[in-house]
């Protein structure tokens, strides 16, 4: 499948495209591209039917599955975690005093502080 690039007239029409199937005149309604003349639309949903990114049945376009999971890529459903362990130096063992916890305490200044 030939995937037209961004900001091209092609992928333009895809994207109107991806909500739902539409026939030409649909389509030109959503993409807004008048100015081209119908014969020229005509050739790119022409070309992007040879490129298999579109389907045509009747007169109705739709996307193809290959050129909707390009459009719209799956999510990673990957469940969002911590991305490493957290590293420790040495061999750390039981409770640790951290400053904040010290001065909470009154440890810092000798002092057996409790509140009352």
């Amino acid at each position: 499948m030939k995937f037209p690039p961004k900001n091209s007239r092609g992928r333009t029409i895809l994207e109107a495209l991806l909500a739902e199937p539409a026939t030409i005149y649909q389509g030109i309604e959503r993409h807004g591209l008048l100015s081209l003349g119908q014969r020229a639309i005509q050739q790119l949903y022409d070309q992007l039917e040879l490129d298999q990114c579109l389907i045509k049945i009747g007169v109705v376009y739709k996307l193809s599955t290959a050129a909707r999971t390009r459009l719209v890529p799956e999510e990673c459903t990957e469940e969002a975690g911590a991305p490493a362990e957290p590293a420790y130096r040495g061999n750390w063992q039981g409770p640790a005093m951290t400053a904040a916890s010290a001065r909470r305490s009154g440890a810092a200044f000798g002092l057996d502080w409790i509140r009352q």
